[in-house]
């Protein structure tokens, strides 16, 4: 996580360096005295606003000495400072203020204290706020995960989706670099279901408790104070951290973090008008100390701060009553310990005690508590829709992702589900929306035309390598996707693919063609030692045909064409016999279902992989074979932690004429039934080879941590060999466990398993997608 501070700060430094470029310019006497007056007015403008407030000080304040402040009619500013996960911090004084009976006028808040306060301002308890803050989604949010439920056949089969990393341009071949690491999505969701019981007042003053937000504008640099609208989106704003959320773009300007210029917004609650008392909280980190061991990225961190950490330490002479828990050296954006962070909140409330104590209004506070349980989530009669932000997505195209609901009113759940499944489509980047009367209003970001996709892998049998692939999609008629894949490695390969989906009288049509040259190894064992590899070259076309039965389901037909080359490459010599050349028509019918809820480590779902295939010996073909290769994997959450899968295959091939590549391999600790390759735990990736075979068995998996899970895995199978290195027939039993790990370059597998042909125990590691 530090590493990603650093990364993030850095981008921002430069962004701010980049931002102070300018083009050469001659500046006049006459300009030179324009800047100089501009500045004057700035500083008569700041000091009419400070005498202003010292004069506000002197009516309303009141001395914190004075006996009989109980019960009085108090009106108390309660501002929270920006601090990211320490925000739980605030929760602890949260519950020393319920203690005595404060009654809270205006809660200001600044990033997490934006949060925070305005669950306080809608009527959440401290207890209810704790349990949500323990409660939340860090890990979803962290990865924005497109939601496979909501995704289309076309999507969750798509080979461009493989990619775990894209850059976009468009048609002026511009690049497109994100403007954050994270686009907030999952965060603006949960902040929509937490504010769901004041989705309809617009007017922060019209609260339990007046609420206000404190974001910046980027554009101007300056300080915005978000007063009205939604109060799911002016937490956001106050949230959006520069360079790891995306700005929020809202009515032409675009928003970042309030805790650029105002981290510690006490100075805005003095300056409101009619508050007698303010109550501050101050979770901000120390400012860096800069000294010999500092480096680049201290430095550039300290530079980017010193406009927040100046005005903090001049907001702090603003409160009334200043609250400081010792939370200073716990991580930003380290949401483990949530508990001894609300306990530390306590511990420095309890401090400054009895001077709260005199603070209380029963009566008041009761009726803070009585608006509050007016507050719902009412249902909404909406009657029409509007898109704003976007060329490609239509009003018809949103009504017809409109959920399904038992009545005619759409609660803020429904609604977020709608906005879920808009941004479901491929050309969706990013969908905020608000509700006026009876019309729901969708403000989307869409994704540029192109996008440059990279991915790395790694197998024992094909090595390293990387693969790029250049996607384009069109959506006029009807759903386009080009895509050119280049796979860099000892093992070259280039596809051009396009894809297409139509939707005809309400029957989803999918079709597919594609050209491309591939090589591929194949590696020759005998008692557990690698003897020699063998490389397929293959130029080939291929044509497929389906239909999608349901978003999860796909029945299709395929034709592939191709020449493959078989040729001797390293290690034993005698296996230079095998070297061979076919061209054949390869023919197959196949039905796809996927409806697990992770494409790799899944904890739910069915996966169902089935295949037949056969080549004819005629006058255009110098094959002859039939088989079919098929696999079940089945996967039930037993625990939040712990889920049971289950799994079988089975493949089988004979013929005439049968090409070495065609035959089913066995080994290693992934399936990939596109190079007939089956898994099995004991076995090396391809060490053996299957006229006929049948695998089952069963793996429990332990969520570690994120997308990190601890696996053990047993299988048992019967294979005929296809070759003369063992037996025709064997029966064998694989064991073994390690760690899968979905990570930003894809997932990766290290498994220890049993060794069935040798006696040391091997070793597999995995990286990255299949391309």
């Amino acid at each position: 996580m530090k590493k990603i501070k650093n990364i993030v700060v850095l981008l921002l430094a430069l962004v701010l360096i980049s931002s102070n470029i300018y083009a050469s310019k001659v500046n006049t006497k006459d300009d030179l005295m324009n800047s100089l007056d501009k500045e004057i007015i700035l500083l008569k403008e700041r000091m009419t606003r400070l005498e202003e407030a010292k004069k506000r000080v002197q009516k309303d304040k009141v001395d914190l000495g004075d006996p009989n402040l109980k019960n009085q009619n108090l009106r108390i500013a309660l501002v929270l400072s920006g601090g990211g996960a320490k925000g739980a911090a605030h929760v602890g004084v949260l519950k020393i203020l319920e203690k005595h009976k404060i009654p809270i006028d205006v809660v200001i808040g600044t990033s997490i204290g934006s949060i925070v306060g305005g669950m306080y301002s809608v009527g959440y308890t401290p207890d209810e706020i704790e349990q949500t803050l323990l409660n939340m989604p860090v890990d979803s949010m962290m990865r924005e995960k497109r939601d496979r439920d909501k995704e289309s056949a076309a999507q969750r089969f798509s080979k461009a989706n493989q990619y775990p990393l894209s850059v976009s341009f468009g048609e002026d071949l511009k690049l497109s670099v994100p403007m954050g690491v994270l686009k907030g999505s999952e965060v603006y969701s949960w902040l929509k279901n937490i504010f769901a019981r004041s989705s309809q007042i617009k007017n922060f003053d019209d609260l339990p408790r007046r609420y206000r937000a404190v974001t910046t504008d980027l554009q101007s640099g300056e300080e915005v104070v978000v007063d009205s609208g939604d109060m799911a989106l002016a937490a956001f704003k106050s949230m959006a951290i520069p360079s790891f959320v995306e700005p929020v773009y809202d009515n032409g300007k675009y928003y970042v973090d309030g805790g650029v210029v105002n981290n510690f917004p006490v100075d805005v609650a003095a300056k409101m008008e009619g508050i007698d008392l303010v109550i501050a909280v101050d979770i901000t980190a120390n400012p860096t100390n800069i000294n010999e061991n500092s480096n680049m990225l201290t430095v550039i961190d300290q530079l980017a701060s010193y406009n927040g950490n100046r005005k903090t330490e001049n907001n702090k002479n603003f409160s009334d009553i200043l609250i400081t828990p010792d939370v200073k050296d716990h991580g930003t954006v380290d949401f483990t310990g949530l508990e001894k962070l609300v306990q530390d909140g306590i511990d420095a409330a309890v401090e400054v005690e009895p001077t709260l104590a005199k603070l209380s209004n029963e009566k008041k506070f009761n009726e803070i508590y009585a608006k509050a349980d007016q507050l719902k989530d009412a249902g909404r009669d909406i009657k029409s829709v509007e898109v704003t932000g976007g060329k490609l997505l239509t009003s018809q195209a949103v009504n017809s992702l409109r959920p399904k609901t038992e009545g005619e009113l759409l609660s803020v759940k429904d609604l977020d589900e709608w906005s879920k499944n808009i941004a479901t489509l491929d050309y969706v980047e990013r969908v905020f929306y608000k509700v006026e009367g009876e019309k729901v209003i969708f403000d989307v970001q869409e994704s540029n035309n192109y996008d440059l996709k990279f991915g790395v892998n790694y197998s024992e049998a094909r090595g390293i390598g990387l693969n790029t692939g250049l996607a384009f999609k069109s959506y006029r008629a009807f759903e386009t996707e080009y895509l050119v894949d280049l796979g860099i490695s000892k093992y070259p390969e280039i596809t051009v693919r396009t894809s297409n989906a139509y939707d005809i009288a309400g029957i989803k049509i999918l079709g597919t063609a594609s050209i491309g040259y591939d090589t591929d190894p194949m590696l020759l064992w005998k008692s557990g030692e690698k003897k020699s590899t063998l490389k397929t070259e293959t130029y080939f076309g291929q044509l497929a045909l389906g239909t999608a039965i349901n978003n999860t389901t796909i029945f299709g037909i395929r034709g592939k064409f191709q020449n493959s080359k078989i040729k001797y490459e390293e290690g034993d010599s005698q296996f230079n016999i095998l070297e061979e050349e076919n061209t054949y028509l390869r023919k197959s019918t196949f039905l796809l279902h996927d409806s697990l809820n992770a494409k790799y480590y899944p904890t739910k779902g069915v996966n169902v992989i089935a295949e037949g295939y056969n080549a004819s010996n005629d006058a255009t073909t110098d094959a002859d074979f039939t088989g079919y290769i098929t696999t079940l994997d089945m996967y039930y959450p037993i625990t939040k932690k712990i889920s049971l899968g289950v799994f079988g295959s089975a493949a089988k091939i004979s013929g005439d004429d049968v090409p070495i590549n065609e035959v089913p391999k066995i080994g290693g600790v992934r399936t990939e039934t596109s190079y007939n390759m089956l898994s099995f735990y004991g076995l090396s990736q391809m060490e053996k080879y299957a006229e006929e075979t049948y695998i089952y068995g069963g793996e429990l998996k332990y969520n570690l941590f994120g997308e990190c899970y601890f696996i053990t895995r047993y299988n048992y199978g019967w294979i005929r060999n296809a070759t003369n290195q063992y037996e025709e027939e064997e029966f064998l039993n694989g064991y073994g466990a390690g760690i899968g790990w979905n990570t930003l370059l894809g997932p990766m597998d290290l498994v220890l398993t049993n060794n069935i042909e040798g006696s040391s125990a091997l070793i597999n590691f995995y990286l990255g997608y299949s391309f």
